[in-house]
């Protein structure tokens, strides 16, 4: 079900960039994804204990994915040496494991991933004092000498190991430079990009954009279900129950608050990183339109 990608070569770098496919996986396959028991099988064997109307469609999911492993395990080519009474039987539960075992291996590497370093983490009120009020989505420098994006990139990366902040480069495949793993509910996603008005001026544009992190989509939509099956359970004899969904926003908001945070951090490291290659910050509210006309969408094409 992937969309076709974009080899857009080392940090964007890459020329005569090529549109490559996933290979097409058979449809079924898909009923034996940990994603399916997780977020399909699993919620309708619970939601069966306050509507049991769904008790049908619950065994069917179920069975359906039975069915795949063990139509995977008659179809498998057996040497007949190696044949035995039990052999298509353990297939069939091989079959029904693999995708749980790697699906549970993948989401626990993403699980135990570090947080953010404590000198990072002591510099929060700094940045409230460098950012008052201020997004973060974007950071720019001006520099009146050539630079070479590449190179602020790699001194990015450099200090980001240096400082213990857990990140993942780009490979040539994502339309971002580097991902960085900020809080336990917060991860951050850093692309760059330089535009030139003169033989040498150049303006570095740094996108910052923040996402929930696993544990805060799993603690997000564990909250929302617990919600529900207690109400589910009880609205007849509390009808007031419906009210514990007025949480839900709250917990969004507390999310959200951590996203921005990471991005003030960022914003912050970066600006250490811009004033090693002697650039000067550009201050959206004092930045004079005629001075710097730049194109709005820079950084969606870059790579186009």
């Amino acid at each position: 079900f992937r969309t076709p990608m974009i080899y857009h070569g080392l940090f964007g770098s890459g020329f005569f960039q090529s549109l490559y496919a996933a290979k097409p996986v058979g449809f079924l396959a898909l009923f034996t994804s940990l994603e399916y028991y997780v977020l399909v099988v699993l919620p309708l064997l619970v939601v069966t204990l306050s509507f049991g109307v769904l008790t049908p469609l619950a065994v069917t999911s179920l069975v359906l994915s039975l069915a795949v492993c063990i139509v995977a395990a008659a179809q498998a080519d057996i040497p007949k040496q190696k044949k035995r009474f039990w052999s298509r039987t353990l297939v069939a539960l091989m079959f029904f494991l693999q995708p749980i075992v790697r699906g549970a291996a993948r989401y626990q590497g993403r699980l135990n991933l570090r947080t953010t370093p404590l000198a990072a983490a002591r510099s929060i009120d700094f940045v409230g004092r460098r950012y008052p009020g201020q997004k973060c989505d974007e950071v720019r420098y001006w520099s009146e000498h050539s630079i070479d994006r590449l190179q602020f990139v790699a001194r990015i990366l450099k200090e980001l190991e240096e400082q213990g902040w857990p990140n993942k480069a780009d490979g040539g495949w994502n339309n971002f430079d580097m991902e960085i793993f900020g809080s336990q509910w917060s991860r951050l996603q850093l692309t760059t990009v330089t535009e030139s008005y003169d033989v040498r001026k150049q303006m570095i544009r740094c996108r910052l954009r923040a996402f929930w992190s696993l544990p805060a989509h799993i603690l997000f939509w564990c909250a929302l279900c617990a919600e529900l099956l207690i109400i589910g359970f009880l609205w007849r004899v509390e009808p007031w129950l419906w009210l514990l969904l007025l949480s839900m926003p709250i917990i969004a908001g507390v999310l959200r608050h951590q996203q921005r945070v990471l991005q003030g951090l960022i914003a912050v490291f970066l600006d250490k990183i811009a004033e090693q290659f002697e650039l000067q910050k550009v201050v959206p509210h004092l930045e004079q339109k005629n001075s710097f006309h730049v194109v709005a969408t820079s950084l969606d094409s870059r790579r186009d």
